[in-house]
């Protein structure tokens, strides 16, 4: 089995030969003066779908959570959140996937200065 390093090492090497292949291809000039011709509404609307896209993803993955019992508590200050895990189900997937098959996961604490 190949160690995870030089699988890293492969996969930037791909993106960077395909990023070079594609960049020796493209005529950068032509694509600057496209974008500089973008009309000011077409991208107002891109950069609202893709605003919309990130509060669709977000709610999607509140569900998700709240799904698996994971109380994410937003009513405590920001400096202080803490993620608690209260779901038995989500404890006997934890001890599956965790390779001791402890199932402890470890959240960081936030340390408020006040407190």
């Amino acid at each position: 089995m190949l160690k995870p390093r030089a699988i890293l090492l492969g996969k930037l090497a791909i993106t960077a030969a395909a990023i070079w292949y594609l960049l020796a291809k493209v005529d950068l000039s032509t694509v600057l003066d496209l974008a500089i011709g973008i009309s000011p509404a077409i991208l107002a609307a891109g950069v609202a779908l893709l605003l919309l896209h990130i509060v669709v993803c977000a709610v999607r993955w509140a569900l998700v959570v709240r799904a698996i019992g994971v109380v994410w508590p937003f009513s405590t200050p920001a400096c202080c959140s803490a993620l608690q895990i209260s779901s038995d189900r989500f404890s006997r997937a934890a001890s599956a996937a965790t390779p001791s098959g402890s199932g402890r996961l470890t959240v960081a604490e936030c340390r408020c200065g006040s407190r």
